[in-house]
Order: C-alpha cells, then structure tokens, then sequence
C-alpha cells in the first residue's frame, strides 16, 4: 500500500493520529518536523523544536530543507505527518501527491484553540490564538482542500477519527 500522508493545522492531530494509525496499519511512521530536528542536529547545531529550526534558518532556508527532506523519503507502507507549511510550495504538493493517499484533519478553529492553550508551548501561540489560527487557516485552507484525497472530520473523538480513515482509504 501507498503512504498516508496527514495535513493540517498545527495541533489538528497529525503526529498523534499518524502514531495511532500507523500502529493500526502496522505501517512506519514519519513526522516531516522530526526529520528536520534531526537533519539539523547531525550538523552539531543542536535544536529541539521545530520553531527553533525555523528561527535559525529563516523561512526561505527552512523551506528549502522541508522540500529535500520530503524529496528523500522514499517509503511505503508509512504514515506521514507533514508539517502544516509543506504545502505552501508547489514542488512539496507535487511530492506529496506522488507520495500516497493525502487526508486533511479539519478541525474547527476552537478546539484547536483549547489544544494549544493546553500544550503547545510554540512561540506563534504565546498570543491572540485564534487570530493565529484563522490567518493559518487562510492562508493553508484552500491548498489543503486541493491536495487532499479525503477530508476527514477532526472534531470528533480518536476512535471516530481513526475508523473515518480507515474506511477512507479502504475504499
């Protein structure tokens, strides 16, 4: 089977609900903000989030890595959490589309709200979350809806939102 590959907004459930299926499917798991931690770190730079990463290098050098970083995955049966800025270039969408199956985690503005004030500690969130939220959300919105193979509902529960995928991409 192709990859899953999972987008969204930031705390919309990609790298937990990637672990869960993963494990589901007996598939690998890969988080694209992972792979660039590591990347960083073997240059003995050493950085633990991925807001640090994107601190150092400034966003044109951070998009760059993303894109080689998703250019050199070469895996099957893999869930993937891209990161919610992949989809910003065109060659990462074209990648992703040739990668596997791509579901959108859509989740409603507030709840994603409660996520972060509960734990994410990034700095883009220290203030106005929702504002945050909903200038991501236009600015992403419309190329997750293009790129996306199924728009899955996350605003229910874990166990909802795995069976709705399960019986998406079995289709």
């Amino acid at each position: 089977m192709k990859n899953i590959i999972l987008i969204g907004l930031p705390s919309s459930g990609k790298t937990y609900l990637g672990k869960k299926l993963s494990e589901k499917l007996s598939f690998s798991f890969l988080d694209t903000d992972q792979l660039m931690i590591q990347k960083i770190n073997k240059k003995n730079i050493s950085v633990q989030t991925i807001q640090e990463c994107y601190s150092l290098l400034g966003e044109k050098e951070f998009r760059e890595l993303e894109s080689n970083i998703l250019s050199d995955l070469n895996s099957s049966n893999t869930v993937i959490s891209a990161g919610g800025g992949i989809i910003h270039k065109k060659r990462n969408r074209e990648i992703l589309k040739k990668s596997g199956r791509i579901l959108y985690l859509k989740t409603q503005l507030d709840i994603l709200e409660e996520r972060i004030k509960n734990q994410d500690p990034r700095p883009l969130f220290r203030n106005n979350i929702k504002e945050k939220l909903k200038e991501l959300e236009v600015s992403r919105e419309n190329l997750f809806i293009e790129l996306a193979d199924f728009i899955i509902d996350a605003n229910k529960s874990e166990v909802e939102i795995l069976t709705n995928i399960l019986e998406k991409i079995n289709q």
